[in-house]
């Protein structure tokens, strides 16, 4: 399969590559047409987002896992650049484009499979190339081909979009450590007879988030209605994580996204559900034994945003509940580790930004925004009054956005 699986991505982009080959050998000995087409055919973006924060509270128990401030202690204050991307998108011709993605961005987010990670370092920037694909436009009656390292269905589905707020939070499910970008092959587009039904569907390898790197399978269908004013978005994946001593150690995420759009309003609903099958070790009260059992976790986000004024003011607010404790046996089981970083059973958190969107000119936005999660205890060990505790941080962020 995994053999298959590689000679499938090479073939493809080597068929991409030669027809993009004999579309510039057209060109080739004519720089001033090759220019013109540069430009004309050409599309450069990008975009960078930094914040002047100030931590009000901080949790006595650090409980944030990889939430951005949770290292920084109390009234404190930092001036930080938080993300940088800069893209180039060429269009071959009427068929076939190619894209590369350059993104700087700190590290608090970690591997899935480091139950240890600690963000020590969450102002230190790191590099990467986000994306390099081809894409082979309506390769079926409304479907394009993309090969690759592309953005996966759960970055690039609805969600994203409808929250329209990166530069404040990420998504729910981006928090939760579903892989942004894979190298993979994905077929998305719109069915034949309905503009209104589209589809991504997705295989890929990814080590971002698993040292074994195994393959993940993503799937994501979505429906418009209303004149497009309303939009269901569903959206699964699947992977295999290290295995554990002949146990199956793996991670499914089912979710629902609804939301309701007009040019003044959205509001939207995403929820979602998510497995990993032995990944939790427990053990056992007045026993020395312990039993790996599988992390059971549900997470619920709300959001609105409001255009007050033209394109030059608007507000936003979102909430978020995440537990991964509903299969936590306080009873039974005096402690719990988790094999992973996100998915943590011990804590239960909530979390709410809410803040302006100012828009002097076009292409930059000045943010004011707060950002606030509370964590409650729902592992066996009690914590007394600390069972509760919260981050408060107010921000001030800056958000600038090249060719859009």
């Amino acid at each position: 399969m995994s053999q298959l699986f590689n000679r499938c991505i090479a073939t493809t982009l080597l068929l991409s590559a030669v027809t993009a080959i004999a579309q510039e050998r057209r060109i080739e000995d004519n720089s001033g047409l090759l220019n013109k087409l540069f430009k004309s055919k050409g599309k450069l973006s990008g975009s960078v987002y930094c914040d002047l924060a100030h931590k009000a509270t901080a949790d006595s128990l650090a409980r944030g896992g990889n939430n951005q401030y949770v290292t920084m202690p109390a009234n404190t204050n930092q001036l930080q650049l938080r993300r940088a991307l800069l893209g180039y998108r060429y269009q071959i011709n009427n068929k076939i484009s190619a894209e590369v993605l350059l993104a700087t961005e700190n590290t608090w987010q970690y591997n899935l499979t480091k139950p240890a990670a600690t963000p020590t370092d969450n102002n230190r920037l790191n590099t990467e190339l986000r994306l390099a694909n081809v894409r082979w436009g309506n390769i079926i009656d409304g479907g394009d081909l993309v090969a690759g390292k592309i953005y996966t269905p759960a970055f690039s589905g609805n969600a994203e979009s409808m929250w329209g707020y990166r530069s404040v939070e990420r998504t729910l499910s981006d928090r939760l450590g579903t892989p942004i970008s894979a190298t993979g092959v994905s077929l998305q587009g719109f069915l034949p007879f309905s503009d209104n039904i589209g589809y991504n569907f997705m295989i890929a390898r990814s080590n971002q988030l698993t040292q074994s790197n195994q393959n993940w399978y993503f799937g994501n269908v979505f429906y418009k209605t209303l004149e497009n004013k309303v939009t269901i978005d569903l959206y699964s994946d699947y992977t295999k994580l290290d295995q554990l001593a002949g146990l199956t150690h793996s991670r499914q995420m089912n979710k629902v996204m609804i939301s309701y759009s007009v040019p003044r309003v959205t509001v939207g609903v995403e929820a979602c559900y998510t497995q990993l099958k032995g990944d939790n070790i427990a053990s056992r009260r007045n026993d020395v034994k312990s039993d790996t059992i599988t992390t059971k976790s549900a997470g619920l986000s709300a959001f609105v945003r409001v255009k007050i004024y033209k394109r030059a003011l608007s507000v936003f607010a979102r909430y978020d509940y995440f537990t991964a404790g509903l299969n936590n046996n306080n009873g039974l089981y005096a402690s719990y580790a988790a094999q992973n970083s996100y998915f943590n059973p011990n804590t239960a958190n909530e979390f709410i930004t809410a803040g302006l969107d100012i828009t002097p000119v076009r292409g930059i936005k000045i943010i004011p925004n707060v950002w606030y999660t509370s964590y409650t205890n729902t592992g066996a060990q009690d914590y007394g009054s600390l069972n509760k505790g919260y981050d408060l941080v107010y921000r001030l962020t800056l958000a600038c956005q090249l060719g859009r």
